[in-house]
Order: C-alpha cells, then sequence, then structure tokens
C-alpha cells in the first residue's frame, strides 16, 4: 500500500503543469550550466605566456567553506561569491542572478578607487566572439565601460577564466589574483542578507510531516513538495548537503527530511 502511495505521487508530480513549465525554464540556463562545465579551466593555473604577468596567481582560496564540493565549478565571480555566503545554484543562476551580478561590480569599482583602473573579462561559455575578440569591462572612476579587446591578448590558459587585470606600462597585462579574491571577499560581505533571505524561503517550504521528491536535474537538486497539490519547488543547499541521499521520497520528521523509500 505504501509503495502504490508513493507510485501515485511521483505520478502526479510528472503530469503537473506546474513542474513542467518550472523545467521548461530552466531549459537556457542548464544548456548554459553544460557549456560552462564541459569547459572549465582551474582558475590557479599558472600562464605559460611571457607576455602576461600574474598577481600571487597561487594563493589559496581564502574562501574555503562547506560549500566548496557542492560548487565544484565557480566560473564567475559570481560563483565564488555564493559559494562563500552559501547559496545555492538555482539562487545564484536565476532567483539572485542581478543582485549579485550588481554587488560583484560595486565592488570591483569600490576596489579600483585604490587599486586604479580595472578590467574583468567574464567567463566565456562560447569561447571568444568568432574567435577575434572578446568582450571586457574597464572599472574607472565609479563607472563601467563595455569594451572590446583582441583575442589574442588574452593568453590560452585565461581564455575560459573569468579574470580580474590592468595594463602596466609596457602595454603587458597584470593578472591580478589578489585582486580577484579580494572582490569575492568585498561583495560576499556585502550580499550576507541573500543568504538569510534563501534561508528563511527554506524553511517555510519545510513542513512537518509533508513528504518531498528530490531529483537532480543537470546539476541541480530540486525538493518538490507532494503534499501540497501545486507542486512547489525549491533547491536547498543545505538539505543537499545534510540529508541528501540521492533521489526519491523525503519525509520532515521531527524537523528534519528523512528518506522514506
Amino acid at each position: 500500500m505504501k509503495l502504490d502511495f508513493l507510485n501515485n505521487i511521483i505520478n502526479n508530480i510528472k503530469e503537473s503543469d506546474f513542474v513542467q513549465n518550472f523545467m521548461n525554464e530552466l531549459g537556457e540556463f542548464l544548456e548554459q550550466n553544460n557549456k560552462i562545465e564541459n569547459n572549465n579551466v582551474s582558475q590557479n593555473e599558472v600562464p605559460k605566456n611571457n607576455n602576461i604577468l600574474t598577481e600571487n596567481n597561487n594563493l589559496e582560496n581564502i574562501n574555503q567553506t562547506k560549500y566548496d564540493k557542492y560548487w565544484k565549478y565557480q566560473n564567475f565571480i559570481e560563483d565564488s561569491v555564493s559559494k562563500t555566503i552559501g547559496l545555492s545554484r538555482y539562487a545564484n543562476d536565476v532567483t539572485y542572478k542581478n543582485e549579485l551580478a550588481d554587488v560583484t561590480d560595486e565592488s570591483i569599482l569600490k576596489i579600483a578607487e585604490k587599486e586604479g583602473t580595472l578590467y574583468r573579462k567574464q567567463y566565456p561559455a562560447n569561447g571568444s566572439i568568432n574567435g577575434n575578440v572578446f568582450n571586457i569591462e574597464k572599472f574607472e572612476n565609479g563607472k563601467i565601460e563595455k569594451l572590446t579587446i583582441p583575442a589574442n591578448e588574452i593568453p590560452v590558459e585565461y581564455q575560459n577564466q573569468d579574470i580580474i587585470f590592468q595594463y602596466i606600462d609596457n602595454g603587458k597585462a597584470r593578472v591580478r589574483m589578489d585582486i580577484k579574491d579580494e572582490i569575492i571577499d568585498l561583495a560576499s560581505k556585502k550580499c550576507e542578507d541573500l543568504k538569510v533571505e534563501e534561508t528563511k524561503k527554506a524553511q517555510e517550504f519545510k513542513k512537518e510531516g509533508h513528504i518531498y521528491k528530490a531529483f537532480e536535474n543537470d546539476g541541480y537538486i530540486f525538493l518538490s513538495d507532494t503534499t501540497k497539490k501545486a507542486g512547489d519547488l525549491l533547491e536547498d543547499i543545505d538539505f543537499v548537503l545534510n540529508n541528501y541521499e540521492g533521489e526519491g521520497m523525503y519525509q520532515v520528521i521531527e524537523g528534519e527530511y528523512k528518506k522514506i523509500d
């Protein structure tokens, strides 16, 4: 009887228009994420090109947290900020995408006040534009200017990375990994309230006695409340780290998610 009940729940989830619409909206994010992960390059790789200088390129990650394993890929500065404060991937990619981008820009501008003009080349999921140029951003005097530079100005070792760099007197580019770490640290402190907000949502979503279906979709791990007809969905990073034992059915018992199948 219990197995039949669970099977009925799963079938209802699959037929839910809400869930289907939700997953359809994820399509573009999942496709982009696949490209990012397949092209991922270590952010601590030392370039072999003598035409570019690096500063403190081998610094250990000063923002190591319990979320490191969950955030295996940190292609963008915003990813590293989310990892540091403990946001889920869905919160990073969708829910708070604009807020994270804004706080990152603000942090770069703030640090540029003392370091001088800074440039950012973000991670390009599809490589350089037509193999010829990269889009970059110039941070100077409280303003952000969008520019393009020839692709060959960026060494191959850095072309699949989100980097902060400066130009020095001889025209060479200096990649500033030390400044990138400083930006991540500053931006993380500026948006700690996002983690508080996401945690509040997760707590409200978590109802004693309710049964949830956990399922994976291209790196996201969602919970669907099967007890409610609406079929609400949520990605709870703390559930993933503390309670997740694979796809299946979970029930909230005495305030904790427990696998029941």
